[in-house]
């Protein structure tokens, strides 16, 4: 960790990143908006505590991302409305709440800890990935990438690995045949990997894919491209 008298040496332009996204605990955190958002501190009753450890820890150059558009993410599309590619709009409202009050709580914490942080602003740039994938190179923004088990995370095999790209042919085929992931009735895949990950809006049913994290790194690094970091970029970030 890095305190503000080193701000200008090297190391000082690592970035800790504190990610509010949407993770493993998607469902709980999806379901709990519902009756904790509107509580006195709600959701984000822990954040005050999280960010202090972090500055007694030395952090002072942080990260922090607000919610994506939680209606949109394939777990919760598929548990309300599975043979639908539209967003849950009520969803997306909560996490609208979320972020407006993240917002707001990180301007409180950032007045009692001196320091440099910065937001980045993802649910716009997710949804507009949604409703325009090919402007971003993508293809496929409904279904994950993987096979998926009913906690929305990969299926994996008993030794916890994943399957082959295509499970129904040799990886080391000289020309392996195209692989047509099996889908259900709703156009769910039941087996294996897609064929090209970075087309894919999504890994799993709650995780974004690399090619589309990639974007949002690129957005706030470079914000020439259309900038979502807030008050700064990143470049601007690691040198103050």
């Amino acid at each position: 960790m890095v305190g503000p008298e080193d701000s200008h040496t090297s190391i000082s332009l690592s970035v800790q990143a504190a990610q509010h996204g949407l993770g493993t605990a998607g469902s709980e955190i999806l379901f709990a908006f519902s009756e904790d958002l509107h509580r006195e501190g709600g959701l984000l009753r822990p954040l005050p505590y999280s960010w202090s450890d972090l500055y007694n820890l030395g952090a002072r150059k942080m990260v922090i991302s607000e919610l994506g558009p939680l209606g949109c993410f394939p777990y919760v599309i598929n548990g309300l409305k599975p043979r639908s590619r539209s967003c849950v709009d009520d969803a997306n409202k909560l996490a609208f709440i979320f972020n407006d009050k993240l917002k707001v709580k990180i301007k409180e914490l950032g007045d009692m800890l001196k320091g440099s942080t910065l937001i980045t602003r993802i649910f716009d740039l997710i949804k507009s990935m949604i409703e325009n994938p090919i402007a971003y190179g993508l293809k496929e923004t409904r279904w994950p990438c993987c096979a998926t088990q009913e906690n929305g995370l990969c299926k994996v095999d008993k030794t916890g690995l994943l399957p082959p790209r295509n499970p129904f042919c040799p990886e080391n085929a000289p020309t392996p045949p195209e692989f047509i992931q099996p889908k259900s009735s709703s156009g769910k895949t039941t087996e294996g990997l897609c064929e090209d990950r970075t087309s894919y809006l999504f890994w799993d049913e709650l995780h974004l894919t690399k090619a589309a994290n990639k974007i949002i790194v690129d957005k706030c690094v470079h914000p020439t491209s259309g900038g979502i970091c807030s008050p700064y970029d990143i470049n601007q970030l690691a040198n103050i």
